[in-house]
């Protein structure tokens, strides 16, 4: 099949080609002219719905495409009667595309696509709550999967689940966190998942520059020398990149080390445990977005080494936790294959 938004001389080149390819290869070809959605643009569709779809309806099995009708396609598992009412009468439509609903008579086996636990994904803190904090790096403490996050994200209350870029939710158990003054980092365990050493470059939705983007694998420990001097003149001498789930995917450069933090409660009972010491990176830069949600998302080079967790600032200025002091504490880095 053929999507064109083309029209006139162009849209009969396009017929013309389909047909003789249909007539020597013996492949129908079916031409959709003037059409308003070229191939992107259902895919876009696709990825953005089955997001938002599946955080209301954990009963989504799978969204796609079918040429034949020209709509998208829905499956559910889900066995309650009103439930299925609601799903047929809410997706009627979806981005004004018409809709194909299925309803299974049992859960499809869930593939390795959707079932990855990798830097960069949303924390839960209820089932209506899903917009608080952000999952840093993947890795292994005291013997078990998890991920790091800035501590003040795992505070008043903690989170309950892992959400993955498809919507896939994964249990947590509790946090170990290092009151340490030298940083604000905590490790959450993941009860199941297929844990990969990668982070994401793009989240649906979210953010101005969300080309899309595969995950970034990641390649080691990075480290800035805290014995240089980041000035203004510095500019691009070390770009750094985040992923967030209020913002998605941007860039700044380092414009300074060992920078306090958002306060000094880490020695003391409750509160958020940031740090003390001045020991933090700021990253700051025109096309870098930071908000509230993008606490505890992963900071990264281009060659994918791991910097430091977002931990406070908005808009183009963030502070950044280095992740070595943890490293230091027992956190091994879980790094791309």
């Amino acid at each position: 099949m053929i999507r064109t938004s083309k029209k006139g001389n162009t849209q009969n080149q396009i017929t013309k080609l389909a047909a003789e390819i249909s007539k020597e290869y013996g492949l129908p070809i079916e031409v959709i002219a003037n059409h308003p959605r070229n191939f992107k643009s259902v895919q876009n569709i696709i990825t953005n719905q089955y997001s938002r779809i599946s955080r209301q309806y954990p009963s989504l099995q799978m969204i796609g495409y079918n040429p034949e009708h020209d709509a998208i396609s829905l499956a559910f598992y889900e066995p309650d009667a009103t439930q299925r009412q609601n799903i047929s009468t809410q997706f009627a439509k979806l981005s004004g595309m018409d809709t194909i609903i299925e309803f299974l008579d049992q859960p499809m086996t869930q593939t390795s696509l959707t079932d990855e636990v990798v830097g960069g994904g949303a924390l839960a803190y209820s089932a209506t709550n899903t917009s608080g904090c952000t999952a840093g790096f993947i890795g292994t403490m005291n013997g078990r999967n998890g991920f790091i996050t800035a501590t003040h994200c795992i505070t008043s209350p903690p989170p309950t689940h892992y959400v993955n870029r498809f919507g896939t939710k994964y249990a947590l158990g509790t946090p170990i966190t290092d009151k340490s003054i030298y940083h604000e980092v905590s490790f959450v365990p993941v009860n199941n998942g297929k844990m990969l050493g990668e982070v994401y470059q793009y989240l649906s939705a979210r953010g101005v520059n969300q080309t899309y983007r595969d995950n970034m694998k990641i390649t080691g420990l990075g480290v800035v020398n805290t014995g240089n001097a980041y000035t203004a003149g510095d500019v691009g001498r070390l770009q750094l990149c985040h992923i967030g789930q209020t913002t998605g995917f941007s860039c700044g450069t380092v414009a300074a080390v060992n920078v306090g933090g958002g306060g000094c409660n880490a020695t003391i009972s409750g509160n958020d445990h940031r740090a003390c010491a001045s020991t933090f990176i700021n990253v700051a830069g025109s096309s870098l977005q930071v908000q509230k949600g993008d606490s505890g998302g992963p900071f990264f080079d281009a060659s994918g080494k791991a910097y430091g967790l977002a931990s406070a600032g908005v808009g183009n200025s963030t502070t950044v936790t280095p992740i070595r002091y943890i490293a230091q504490a027992g956190f091994q880095l879980k790094l791309g294959s």
